[in-house]
C-alpha cells in the first residue's frame, strides 16, 4: 500500500527519520511533521575512553553526579550505557 504525505514548500514529504545500529543491532524511527532521535546500543560493548569523561561531555549534570557515585568500574559503565540509551 501506498503512504500520501503531506509536502513542504519545495514538494518534500514531511518525514522525518533517524537509523542506528551496532553489532547485531538496528532500529529505525520513523515519523511525520516531527523529529525522532532512535540509538540503540549492545549493553556488553566495551567503551575505549573514560566514561565520566564522556558523560561530562554528553550528560546533565545530574547523570554525572549519579555515574561519579558509582564506584566499581564494570558497574559504572553499565550505568553509562543504560544512561545512552534512554
Amino acid at each position: 500500500p501506498e503512504l500520501d504525505l503531506e509536502k513542504d514548500d519545495d514538494s518534500n514529504p514531511k518525514l522525518q527519520f533517524n537509523i542506528s545500529h551496532t553489532d547485531s543491532l538496528i532500529a529505525c524511527g520513523v515519523t511525520v511533521n516531527a523529529p525522532v532521535g532512535i540509538d540503540v546500543e549492545d549493553k556488553t560493548r566495551k567503551t575505549k575512553s573514560d566514561v565520566l569523561a564522556l558523560a561530562k561531555r554528553f550528560y546533565s549534570s545530574q547523570e554525572v553526579s549519579f555515574l561519579s557515585s558509582v564506584t566499581d568500574a564494570e558497574a559504572q559503565r553499565e550505568e553509562f550505557i543504560k544512561l545512552w540509551t534512554l
